[in-house]
């Protein structure tokens, strides 16, 4: 979204990173996403969509980044018996509680699958992170 966009600019500016940081606003089923990335990073987006819409989310990923690219998913994951943080827990209940909305709380193996079967390889798990990359 553009004023997410001009918000993040103004830290990239104040780090002096302009020449290797790039925000871009746009409509991740809708745009067409740049081709110049090395790394995307998906903070807290993809809980806001159901399971089908973040695998197309995901497919557009992987055809923008650049060959060796890396996607970086940070959510509040929860462990793959469903144990893990609190933080985890409570957001799992906030997304579930808004009526509605079609979000979910993927497990780190869930969204290690999702990034495997939009051909992600080299799949990593870290706290509140799953990496891929396109090889």
């Amino acid at each position: 979204m553009a004023p997410v966009c001009q918000i993040a600019q103004q830290f990239i500016d104040e780090c002096g990173e302009q020449e290797h940081i790039k925000t871009v606003a746009g409509n991740f089923f809708n745009d067409e996403l740049p081709d110049t990335a090395d790394i995307i990073l998906l903070a807290n987006i993809l809980h806001s969509w159901n399971e089908i819409d973040c695998r197309k989310i995901l497919t557009n990923i992987f055809q923008a980044l650049k060959m060796g690219g890396t996607v970086l998913v940070k959510e509040f994951y929860a462990a793959d018996d469903w144990s893990g943080s609190v933080w985890a827990a409570y957001h799992a209940l906030t997304v579930l509680g808004q009526g509605e909305k079609t979000g979910w709380q993927p497990s780190y193996g869930e969204m290690s699958l999702i990034l495997k079967n939009t051909g992600f390889s080299q799949i990593e798990q870290r706290k509140e992170l799953v990496i891929g990359k396109k090889l």
